[in-house]
């Protein structure tokens, strides 16, 4: 059954993340979907979230 849908579109998100590391320009952003980190590498775990 599921081999009959039709394949879907490319996401457009998708396909700009998966150029990202093409992208030789050392002042690129990455803007896509991603974690947070500060200086240091960390990725802070937010008070309210810790406790829940």
């Amino acid at each position: 059954m599921l081999n009959q849908l039709p394949i879907p579109p490319e996401d457009a998100l998708h396909g700009i993340m998966t150029r990202y590391p093409t992208n030789t320009r050392p002042d690129k952003i990455d803007l896509g979907v991603g974690v947070y980190c500060d200086a240091t590498g960390a990725s802070p775990i937010m008070f309210r979230r810790r406790e829940s």
